[in-house]
């Protein structure tokens, strides 16, 4: 049987069965470590993508489960009603040159806030189903302390 010269040799004729055993867990590390170590790149470009598809998601009141499970077409859709939805209430009168303060931010996606007029947001409702021990003052946010 021949080697190649660059691969260790192990000689286990000689080995008993229980050396043998230790020998095949010493290398099984190792080679789960090589394995997850040669899909990091991999596994850091999906961790970014289903960020991105989160906050896609949730800026048009969707889950991530959702937005994936949906075709082309009935996210199309979705999109149409919830631009024509703000449409809609950018229409009511207000005061013009009034911008509204955030009141509530979700906790793991900051990007995610909401003035507390209006309907709740998908992200609020599904917030608080997934989360049933909290309620909507978790998510208020807290006012900046006063500098002295």
């Amino acid at each position: 049987m021949s080697h190649d010269e660059h691969s260790p040799v192990i000689e286990t004729e000689e080995m008993s069965l229980e050396d043998l055993i230790k020998t095949r867990e010493a290398l099984l590390r190792p080679l789960a470590e090589k394995i997850i170590d040669s899909q990091q790149p991999l596994r850091d470009r999906y961790a970014s993508i289903v960020k991105e598809i989160r906050l896609v998601a949730g800026e048009y009141g969707m889950t991530f489960e959702q937005y994936l499970s949906m075709t082309r077409s009935q996210a199309i859709d979705h999109v149409l009603r919830e631009l024509k939805r703000r449409e809609a209430a950018v229409s009511t009168p207000r005061t013009p040159g009034q911008i509204l303060p955030k009141k509530f931010r979700h906790p793991k996606h900051p990007e995610l806030e909401w003035t507390g007029r209006g309907m709740q947001p998908r992200w609020v409702k599904d917030y608080l189903n997934e989360n049933k021990k909290h309620k909507i003052d978790d998510l208020r946010i807290q006012p900046e302390p006063r500098r002295a």
